[in-house]
């Protein structure tokens, strides 16, 4: 990881006030020393093993931290970054205060590239004997190494992809929506526009389940990538009606890792929200029909049926596959065994 950037806030709400929040801002950029880059290397590592949306700003956004974020993207300066964290800082402050079962927190935002060039957002709750102190200068936190910060305490965060938000691609933002108080006012701060494709989020697992290698199966062995995406398609239409598909649900049982479909799409830049209703037409596709008999073998999409590439004459026993393709691969089969 290349750390660019680091600045930590604080937002202090206490119990016995829900309608009061202080913000205690740094300054000053947090020192980009080893420390640094570990701990925004762990948060990364927790946000990438979180639920995510895919989103964007709200095209009409009633806060400043599109803004805010678009003047810091003229130039990518140091002071360009520290006041547009002072200033989204503040607006959160405000909107927790007004926020009655809403918590304070360390605010930290940091310009890192992961492969990917980001700005992520975190919020961490606080907790006794933190990782964060002010320095003596008391004009930027600190990291604490003797110190070790409890990331199961992130509340929410969120990441910026600069290469996409500049390029214009619509998923350039994601963001953690577990749909409940924190994640409203969180969602509502950043001005978080979720993107819902379902099709697309299909479509998407589909080829992620194209690319990823194969599970092992019960013999020790990898499965076909075939059987794979056949088993995936059986575990989602088993799923209860309603039920939304989940990636981490699927990657969980098939690799007894919740993050290996996650993780991979991340590595390999396939976006999809983590949890999203299957496209019914695209989830056809998934199906792949394999039949052995009379000494010959067939794999083949479902969809070649409904596109009739592959058609069947039950009371002829007759099947028509339409293939130039296949047609060439035959007459140089043929050629190579006439020698």
């Amino acid at each position: 990881m290349n750390l660019n950037r680091l600045i930590i806030h604080e937002i202090i709400k206490r119990e016995n006030q829900e309608r009061k929040a202080t913000v205690d801002l740094s300054d000053e950029l947090a020192m980009k020393d080893p420390q640094a880059v570990k701990f925004v290397s762990e948060l990364n590592d927790r946000y990438r093993s979180l639920r995510h949306s895919n989103g964007r700003f709200l095209e009409e956004a009633a806060g400043s931290f599109p803004d805010q974020f678009e003047r810091y993207c003229r130039e990518f300066k140091d002071r360009d970054f520290i006041e547009f964290t002072k200033q989204t800082a503040s607006e959160l402050s405000e909107i927790i205060a007004a926020n009655g079962p809403a918590k304070g927190g360390y605010i930290v935002f940091a310009d890192y590239i992961d492969v990917q060039h980001f700005v992520g957002i975190f919020l961490i709750r606080n907790k006794a004997g933190n990782v964060l102190q002010k320095s003596k200068s008391a004009s930027t936190y600190v990291i604490n190494e003797t110190l070790h910060i409890d990331f199961e305490h992130l509340a929410m965060a969120c990441r910026i992809n600069k290469e996409a938000h500049a390029s214009g691609t619509d998923s350039y933002l994601t963001f953690i929506n577990r749909r409940n108080v924190d994640s409203n006012f969180f969602t509502s701060w950043i001005c978080a526009d979720e993107l819902i494709n379902n099709a697309e989020d299909t479509r998407s697992l589909l080829k992620i389940l194209k690319q990823i290698d194969p599970p092992v199966g019960e013999n020790g062995q990898a499965i076909s990538q075939v059987d794979f995406i056949n088993a995936v398609y059986k575990f989602i239409r088993d799923t209860p009606k309603g039920d939304h598909t989940d990636l981490k649900q699927i990657s969980a049982w098939f690799y007894d890792d919740e993050n290996k479909l996650s993780s991979f799409a991340q590595d390999e830049q396939i976006s999809l929200n983590h949890q999203f209703k299957p496209d019914n037409s695209i989830l056809r596709q998934f199906v792949n029909i394999k039949a052995k008999a009379d000494g010959i073998d067939l794999v083949f999409p479902q969809q070649f049926l409904d596109e009739k590439k592959v058609e069947i004459f039950i009371e002829d026993g007759k099947i028509v596959i339409k293939s130039f393709a296949l047609i060439e691969k035959i007459k140089a089969e043929m050629i190579n065994s006439n020698g």
